[in-house]
């Protein structure tokens, strides 16, 4: 069968070797094929090792000891010394009551106490001059007896006013409200000039302590008991040195 469609010219079969030689030569001059260097290959020896079973919970941090601050006495709030808010210490002053009034009354009671050991005194040398009279036969027994009781009221005055004095001397000390434990403190509940009374409405503040501190998960015990269970099936190790470890 004769090919009857168009031939193509001889000249470019014939140019094609020469242009492949050329083509060639350009490449030889600029350095031949482009060299690449092998690219970085990161190697990791695979081994078993243990590794710690951790569980993510969303909770809330609770204090282990949360204290009321409230006042013992009525009184007016003259100052409040701590910074709301702060880590306060143990001891730390942190309101200040006006102490005018518990001062008085100390002063007072300490006078009464002057009294009561005076009529003491004084009894106690009448029953010793009523005994030396009694053995001249001077005065009754009745009236040695008498003078006995008088002495056993006096002494039981004095105690009475002892303790007057020791009340009145805590009251002092209640005017200046301290921190029981070392913890973060509150806010105020009351202002300065307020006038503050024991009981529902003497709340001044609390005191929250942090160290230690525990956290309440919101997380259902279900989960948790199928986590621990899961790792009991996994013979999973407690770690040394923990405190607490599912059950």
């Amino acid at each position: 069968m004769a090919f009857t469609g168009p031939r193509p010219p001889q000249f470019v079969s014939r140019a094609l070797p020469g242009l492949l030689a050329a083509l060639l030569a350009a490449c030889e001059e600029h350095g031949g094929a482009p060299q690449f260097t092998p690219a970085e290959v990161t190697v990791q020896r695979i081994a078993p090792q243990t590794l710690p079973q951790t569980w993510d919970f969303i909770g809330q941090t609770q204090s282990s000891r949360l204290v009321e601050i409230r006042t013992r006495v009525e009184g007016f709030l003259e100052r409040r010394v701590y910074q709301e808010g702060s880590l306060v210490q143990a001891g730390q002053t942190l309101f200040l009551l006006d102490a005018k009034p518990f001062t008085a009354a100390l002063q007072g009671q300490k006078g009464q106490l002057a009294q009561q050991e005076a009529r003491q005194a004084n009894a106690k040398r009448n029953l010793t001059r009523l005994k030396n009279l009694v053995e001249q036969k001077a005065v009754s027994q009745k009236d040695v007896d008498d003078a006995m009781s008088a002495l056993a009221e006096a002494d039981a005055a004095v105690l009475s006013a002892r303790a007057q004095v020791t009340t009145a001397e805590l009251n002092l000390s209640y005017a200046t409200i301290q921190s029981p434990l070392t913890g973060l403190s509150s806010r105020s509940r009351k202002d300065e000039g307020s006038l503050l009374s024991p009981g529902s409405e003497g709340l001044l503040t609390t005191v929250a302590q942090m160290d230690p501190c525990g956290s309440i998960s919101t997380s259902r015990k279900t989960s948790c008991c199928a986590s621990a269970a899961r790792c009991r099936k996994a013979n999973c190790k407690r770690p040394a040195g923990t405190a607490m470890w599912w059950s």
